[in-house]
């Protein structure tokens, strides 16, 4: 798994825009994924701060390990890698959410992000990013790109 994934008929709706091919709806587009993105970093920031998603507890091990019970949780290196880019790149308009950087431990953030997200042989898992990316499929804010995209669409088509 990557944490890029993002829910949603996503192809047609960049085969549309690649189709269109307007600056308008490129331009609209990308206004759009730039505050998508933004709900979406500021949703799983809020998760792991607040801990109120069904994860397994940690082990008593851990807590011990760690000095404290929090998830996602030790320095605070991981919630601060968690980032978004939107690109425009030959008409196409790209959102990756995601979190960058390495981890003190040697991983990657996305290595550790899968790790979590999967868990391993040794670890529950303790979904993050798809729990964030199903609440954000049904907010406002998509529902708003997805009408702003179907209007341009539209007009494009005429």
């Amino acid at each position: 798994m990557t944490a890029r994934l993002f829910y949603g008929d996503w192809m047609k709706i960049r085969a549309s825009l690649k189709n269109i091919d307007s600056d308008k709806a490129v331009g609209k587009a990308a206004e759009q994924m730039e505050s998508l993105g933004r709900v979406i970093t500021r949703k799983l920031k809020a998760h792991i701060r607040n801990q109120d998603l069904d994860w397994a507890p940690l082990s008593s091990a851990s807590i011990q390990k760690k000095g404290f019970d929090k998830i996602y949780v030790k320095r605070g290196d991981y919630l601060k890698s968690i980032t978004y880019d939107v690109t425009v790149e030959n008409g196409e308009v790209e959102l990756n959410v995601y979190p960058e950087g390495d981890h003190y431990s040697g991983l990657s953030m996305q290595e550790l992000a899968d790790y979590l997200e999967y868990g391993t042989a040794k670890m529950r898992a303790r979904p993050l990013w798809r729990p964030v990316f199903a609440e954000v499929e049904n907010m406002r804010p998509t529902k708003s790109l997805l009408r702003a995209f179907g209007s341009i669409m539209f007009e494009g088509l005429r």
